[in-house]
């Protein structure tokens, strides 16, 4: 397969969400790393609904504030377990909302990626990011900011959790300065081999999925970057391609645009309707 053109990110409205979570635990008022696996998801039978490949995903929603209360809309909501799902305002904070898929951890088995964008009119204003890498305990806690001065502010925002599935790939980088290791294994996912992490300098990253290139077809696919963690900073894909390994590179900053080393997740999907 031919090496895919440089790929911008761009910003991702509510109605095309896939978009990013930190440390290995999960705490909706002080989130902070796991102090024992305890933390990291246990795999659980499988008890919900069947594979359905008409969703992109396994569980989804956009939610917003009105007059101090959150808001959902039940045209953008979506949990492969059947399961609840609701949205909270953690009390007393600015920006940082837990977000729950009741039962959805069970269903994907311990090994999942989550994505996070700001949506709504203010889009160009707002930037939202996921504490974990992955969903723990059904949940997603997710903080907002604003461009530039990254000072919390609320926001509306879309979550999507996504589980391991033969026709896509996902990452945790979830290790700051390691100049190459294995990223984390409940936010990790490749089924065409094992997932690779370098860093080349401050800020500046690469992932390796071996063998993923060239199960991607000539029109490629999409790719998906965000940074995970209590920290401000933000990432992007700066660009990607390759075959047979699928090499993504991905740049972070600062609130203030310096480069700035950060955890992030990658996910990699196909075009829709395509079968390895």
């Amino acid at each position: 397969m031919r090496a895919f053109a440089p790929l911008r990110l761009l910003l991702v409205s509510a109605t095309a969400l896939v978009a990013a979570a930190c440390g290995d635990s999960f705490n909706p008022i002080a989130p902070e790393e796991p102090a024992s696996a305890a933390d990291v998801p246990t795999p659980e039978p499988v008890t919900g609904p069947l594979e359905d490949f008409a969703y992109w995903a396994d569980g989804y929603l956009w939610a917003g504030t009105v007059d101090g209360k959150v808001i959902t809309q039940s045209t953008a909501l979506y949990n492969r377990s059947g399961g609840g799902i609701t949205v909270t305002k953690v009390a007393g904070t600015t920006g940082r909302y837990v977000t729950r898929f009741t039962n959805l951890s069970g269903l994907l088995g311990g090994k999942s990626t989550v994505h996070v964008t700001a949506s709504g009119g203010k889009l160009g204003g707002h930037y939202c990011k996921p504490v974990n890498g992955f969903l723990v305990r059904d949940s997603v806690e997710v903080r907002c900011y604003v461009v530039g001065t990254a000072t919390p502010v609320n926001a509306e925002i879309t979550v999507g959790v996504l589980g391991k599935r033969d026709d896509r790939a996902f990452a945790f980088a979830n290790q700051l300065t390691a100049t190459s290791y294995a990223p984390a294994s409940a936010g990790s996912w490749n089924p065409a081999g094992a997932t690779r992490v370098y860093r080349d300098g401050m800020g500046a990253y690469r992932v390796i999925f071996p063998g993923m290139g060239s199960r991607l077809p000539g029109s490629g696919g999409h790719v998906q970057v965000n940074a995970v963690g209590t920290g401000k900073g933000h990432c992007m894909v700066s660009e990607w391609g390759g075959s047979p390994d699928l090499v993504v590179s991905v740049a972070c900053y600062a609130p203030g645009g310096a480069r700035a080393d950060a955890k992030f997740t990658v996910l990699v999907t196909p075009p829709t309707g395509f079968e390895l």
